[in-house]
């Protein structure tokens, strides 16, 4: 069985810790509802540095993320400056993406080309092999 690891980019600001929690945990639930192979949830909720600069919790989940296998954005994640400054970090890495409406996709480099995926298909390949078929479809454009 293969371990998937999950990053969770959800708003925080104005959210009490246990809200934060519970949306992790739903997109958690989300993702594992979707496969047979074990989800990991990647452990990116810095509590105990609520006083932290933003800057430096930012960069600590960004580099958590770098670490993850799909990463998962909450409703919401529009309006948060930070989950979108995380969306943007992944679509440039070509970490795969599940949104909060279900669907999935390899980001190709750009925000504005992605190719989408169900998020289903994506759980049931491996990134390699995603990524293998897309530049089969587009090239090395």
């Amino acid at each position: 069985m293969k371990e998937i690891k999950l990053f969770v980019s959800c708003p925080m600001k104005d959210k009490l810790p246990a809200e934060i929690l519970a949306t992790r945990y739903r997109c958690l639930a989300e993702v594992q509802k979707r496969t047979t192979d074990k989800v990991v949830l990647i452990d990116s909720y810095f509590e105990h540095k609520e006083h932290s600069p933003k800057l430096q919790s930012l960069g600590e989940s960004i580099i958590l993320m770098g670490g993850a296998d799909i990463v998962c954005f909450a409703e919401g994640w529009k309006e948060a400056r930070g989950c979108r400054i995380e969306r943007s970090v992944a679509t440039e890495y070509e970490i795969p993406i599940m949104d909060e409406n279900g669907f999935a996709w390899i980001p190709k480099g750009s925000v504005n080309n992605p190719v989408q995926f169900k998020t289903d298909d994506i759980l049931k390949m491996s990134y390699e092999l995603v990524t293998k078929e897309i530049k089969r479809m587009y090239g090395d454009r």
